[in-house]
């Protein structure tokens, strides 16, 4: 279910055969290490500990008690679950630019997370992309985005929007947010703000 494993001292998991259906935020445990999964599991696997679907092209949930600072999404991800990433130690994440969907709150309580390269393929930042990341202090979203959901913004100190931005879900931002827009004040008029 539900955060089955949240806030529990479990270092490891292993998810056997007859496993179907799994919430990536079952597993929001900071001591989980490692996640394991049976080779005869049609749905899931495991790339270096990491929750993925079978095919690997979804990043299905991150070990969140892994004690790395770095994380580069395998080449083979094109989509990112909700919640993927709850560690306390990630200071760094790399989205290439095969990733074209990302799930809601991905980064949740990422309390260490001070960098996060953005595909280039995105075209929607989900809603409280970064809640609770309070290292996190810049982003520049690449060109390409056309729709920020709610809560992108909070706890930012200075925010690049690019060009192809039509829609930002959220302008709720905490005081002296430096907010730089790449089009023109026409341009800007003509987002949509809400």
């Amino acid at each position: 279910g539900i955060s089955t494993f949240f806030n529990t001292a479990i270092e490891s998991i292993f998810v056997p055969s007859s496993v179907e259906i799994i919430d990536p935020r079952a597993f929001n445990s900071p001591t989980l290490k490692t996640i394991e999964v049976s080779e005869n599991n049609e749905y899931y696997c495991s790339i270096d500990g990491n929750l993925y679907s079978k095919d690997g092209k979804t990043l299905v949930s991150h070990a969140t008690g892994k004690e790395k600072k770095e994380f580069i999404v395998p080449q083979t991800v094109t989509k990112i679950f909700g919640s993927a990433f709850t560690s306390p130690y990630l200071e760094r994440v790399v989205l290439h630019d095969g990733i074209v969907e990302l799930g809601d709150n991905i980064f949740y309580q990422c309390e260490a997370l001070k960098e996060v390269v953005l595909s280039k393929s995105l075209k929607e930042i989900s809603w409280l992309f970064t809640f609770g990341c309070v290292q996190l202090k810049f982003i520049e979203y690449p060109e390409g985005v056309e729709t920020l959901g709610f809560g992108v913004l909070a706890g930012l100190d200075e925010v690049v929007i690019p060009l192809t931005i039509k829609t930002i879900n959220d302008m709720n931002v905490k005081e002296g947010l430096n907010l730089y827009y790449k089009g023109t004040a026409e341009t800007w008029a003509q987002v949509k703000k809400h």
